[in-house]
Formats: structure tokens, C-alpha cells, sequence
């Protein structure tokens, strides 16, 4: 008796096996499928009907947003019918958005609450502090092209910065005076703001980056650069790059188009649907 009162636990032996039948019930994921936290470099399959699309995320550029990614990826959405339970963010959604070896994007499920992370980006990191404009000719373009659209865009909410040059502008109508701002400095007064000490990536050929809903905020959206683009440097937060698959999304954008006149757009007549998304997180040494 005091044997047994000392170590009751030798007459219950299935509490050594509880722990694994709890690990075997159906519905506990694996590692594969659920990337623990501190994963570096999850990696991202998306399967369609051109073929499959791997994508490497890489945590340590914009860590919320990954950490975004990764749980939309990995966890179940509320879902009607016989998808109940299983449907994943991503699936099912198309690459709604296409511009022809330039740039492809899902698209989003307006059903759902909106879903979005903080935009965080370095510009020193991408050198913006010292991308200037060089001539009168660079000053006008980015005036008539970026700064005068967004102020009448957002006339009431305009920054001080931007406010204050188009009212230098209105003086001369001459831009002179911006030649020598950084790249930085025109995209603070468009409203984007940095942060210091992340290893941001430019938005180049092959890149991964999260759509934007405005210049602080960006959506779950994966946009897929097939082209270098670098008017959206520090604009377009970079989360990863393709690994595997990029001819797919070459296929993927070659799509015929239909116009859209009243957004002034184009669209895919047939846009190409994510039929199964999925991550893991594999050893650095085995993502190319």
C-alpha cells in the first residue's frame, strides 16, 4: 500500500500512452503543415491548374505580415457546404489581377472582415536616401505623375510636405525646386512611412509582396513581380521571392484580358484559381 500510494502512477500505465493518441487524433496538424513561429524561411506551395508555385517567405523582412501569411495559409476559414471546416484563405481564390510579364495577384474574400498588417519597410535598407532626382525634367515627371494625382486624391489629408510643394509649384509652375529630393523624401510625402534595422527586400523580378491598401497598410493579397519594378520601392513591402514555378506564373499573366472601362483596367477573362495552398517550414539548407 505505501509503495502503491508512493507511486500510483506505476498502476496506471495508459497515461504513458495518452500523449501520443492525443498527437494521432485526426485534425492535429503536422509540422509541414503548421510552421512554428520562429520559422526563418516558410515556404509556400500554391497549386493551380497551370501547375504548382513555390514561394519562399522570408520572416525576418516584415514579420507580422509573414506571420499573417503563414496563419491564413494553415488555418481553417468559415466556410459553407462541404468545404466547411477545411477551406484555407487562400484557396480557391484567381489571380484576379494580371499585367503581362509584369505582375500577377490573388484576389481577396470580400465576405470576410477585412484583413491587414502594418507596412514596414527600410528605405535606407533599398538606398531611397540616395536615389535623388537628377534634372528638371525627373522633378516634373514625378510631380505631374505621383505628387499633384495624390494630393488631389487626398486633398483633405494630404501631409504637410506634400501640401507645401504643391503650393510651391502653383508659385512658378516650375518643379526645379524638387531636383536633389531623395527618393525617401517623396515617398514620406505621399504618406509612407520607415522604420530602421529590417533587412528589406526591392521589388524586383521574381520578388513576393503583399498588395497595398494605402501607404501604411497592406492587405494578405500576393502579388508575384515577374518584372524588376523599382517605381515601388518603399512602396510595396517584399515578403519573399519565387523559388519554384516562376514559368507558371509567367502562364498565369499571359492570359487573355477583358477591359474594364469604368475602373480603367483590365482584368482575366478566366482568372487561373488557387485550387490547393499550403506551408511548411523546411531546414535553410533545403530552399534553394
Amino acid at each position: 500500500m505505501k509503495r502503491f500510494a508512493r507511486h500510483p502512477w506505476r498502476r496506471l500505465p495508459w497515461l504513458w500512452v495518452l500523449p501520443l493518441l492525443l498527437l494521432a487524433l485526426p485534425g492535429r496538424s503536422s509540422r509541414a503543415d503548421a510552421p512554428s513561429t520562429d520559422c526563418r524561411r516558410p515556404v509556400v506551395r500554391l497549386e493551380t491548374g497551370l501547375g504548382t508555385l513555390e514561394l519562399e517567405l522570408d520572416a525576418a523582412t516584415a514579420p507580422q505580415a509573414v506571420t499573417l501569411v503563414t496563419r491564413l495559409l494553415h488555418e481553417p476559414i468559415e466556410a459553407s457546404g462541404e468545404a466547411a471546416g477545411t477551406l484555407r484563405y487562400y484557396e480557391g481564390l484567381g489571380f484576379d489581377y494580371t499585367r503581362p510579364h509584369v505582375l500577377i495577384a490573388v484576389g481577396e474574400r470580400p465576405a470576410l472582415p477585412a484583413l491587414s498588417t502594418p507596412t514596414r519597410i527600410d528605405a535606407v535598407a533599398l538606398g531611397l536616401d540616395h536615389r535623388r532626382l537628377a534634372d528638371a525634367a525627373e522633378a516634373m515627371e514625378v510631380l505631374q505623375r505621383e505628387l499633384l494625382p495624390a494630393y488631389i486624391h487626398r486633398r483633405n489629408d494630404a501631409t504637410p510636405r506634400l501640401a507645401a510643394w504643391v503650393e510651391r509649384w502653383r508659385q512658378d509652375f516650375e518643379a526645379d525646386f524638387l531636383v536633389g529630393v531623395s527618393r525617401q523624401a517623396v515617398n514620406e510625402a505621399l504618406g509612407h512611412a520607415y522604420e530602421r534595422g529590417l533587412p528589406s527586400l526591392p521589388p524586383v523580378r521574381g520578388a513576393v509582396a503583399l498588395w497595398p491598401e494605402s501607404p501604411t497598410v497592406s492587405t494578405p493579397r500576393l502579388a508575384i513581380l515577374l518584372a524588376d519594378l523599382p517605381e515601388r520601392a518603399g512602396r510595396w513591402m517584399v515578403v519573399g521571392r519565387v523559388t519554384r514555378g516562376f514559368e507558371v506564373a509567367e502562364a498565369i499573366s499571359a492570359r487573355p484580358l477583358v477591359a474594364e472601362p469604368a475602373n480603367r483596367s483590365f482584368r482575366p477573362v478566366d482568372p487561373v484559381r488557387i485550387d490547393a495552398a499550403g506551408v511548411e517550414c523546411r531546414p535553410e539548407a533545403d530552399v534553394p
